[in-house]
């Protein structure tokens, strides 16, 4: 059984390995964009892929998600070489954390999806918007 984490409307899963078919992105960021909220993915060493709907991360030293606002981002950017732990507590000593903790990775690869809720009357998904 795989274990879900979730950040907001994010939803993480750890998996294997990477699917098939997935293509190189230069960062992991799902904005808000009315709140200038942002879901930021930083560590050291990460790639980030797309697939679809979802996005995928390999994270050889593992990561932190930080959800904060983006005109904090450049300043948590900066902070890229630093191992998850030293992340971590870095955003929230510097108070750059917004309404979701920081979740801290371990080594492996991950899948990141947006919460979705199927309207049975409509017959579609609706993306969560956090």
């Amino acid at each position: 059984m795989k274990k879900f984490l979730r950040q907001g409307d994010i939803q993480i899963a750890r998996i294997e390995n990477l699917p098939h078919g997935v293509k190189p992105l230069p960062e992991y960021r799902v904005e808000s964009e009315t709140s200038g909220n942002v879901h930021y993915l930083i560590g050291k060493d990460v790639e980030i892929y797309t697939g679809g709907s979802d996005a995928y991360a390999a994270c050889p030293k593992g990561a932190v998600l930080v959800h904060t606002h983006r005109e904090m981002l450049n300043e948590i950017k900066k902070q890229d070489r630093m191992l998850p732990e030293e992340l971590h507590a870095f955003v929230k000593e510097r108070g750059l954390v917004r309404d979701h903790e920081p979740i801290v990775l371990q080594p492996g690869v991950y899948v990141f999806s947006r919460h979705q809720l199927y309207d049975p009357l409509e017959g579609l998904y609706q993306v969560v918007i956090d």
